[in-house]
């Protein structure tokens, strides 16, 4: 009977610091894992949780802020290619451009743009039949241009 209660008080030490190990193991284990899941939010691009203002309206800030950062390059360059003596506020991005910025940062699904309606098909251009082309205006842009350089020249 002795030799039975020392193998009871045995095994409920060895129960006891079985658990106590377990239980540091499970501590550490989830040090880790706390350590992990920090260092994989540090990577992500958007923050879930933004005080009051959802994670969709975070995504779409930056979306528009990428769409305006794009433009503005585009832009710039328009200005440093344009004759000398061009208007600034004359200058505009062609639509094919902004269409592809736009597909690039909204994405797409097949051959229409995300989020952008009616102008939505990556094919045409062209948005009601009784509008001019694209192109019909592109070529009047580039008269509008030659004739303004020309009358520049001319008053010169």
């Amino acid at each position: 009977m002795h030799l039975h209660l020392i193998r009871h008080l045995l095994h409920q030490h060895l129960l006891h610091h079985h658990l106590h190990l377990c239980q540091q193991t499970l501590t550490q284990v989830r040090k880790e894992l706390s350590k992990q899941n920090a260092n994989n939010r540090k990577k992500q691009k958007y923050h879930h949780q933004g005080g009051a203002m959802p994670f969709i309206q975070h995504a779409r800030k930056t979306q528009m802020d990428n769409m305006k950062k794009k433009t503005d390059e585009v832009m710039e360059k328009l200005i440093q290619e344009a004759p000398e003596g061009t208007i600034f506020d004359s200058i505009q991005v062609p639509l094919e451009d902004e269409f592809g910025i736009m597909a690039e940062n909204l994405g797409r699904k097949g051959k229409s743009v995300n989020g952008v309606g009616l102008f939505s098909r990556t094919d045409t251009f062209s948005c009601v039949s009784s509008m001019a082309s694209i192109s019909e205006l592109t070529d009047m842009r580039d008269q509008i241009k030659i004739l303004s350089d020309g009358f520049l020249k001319f008053t010169k």
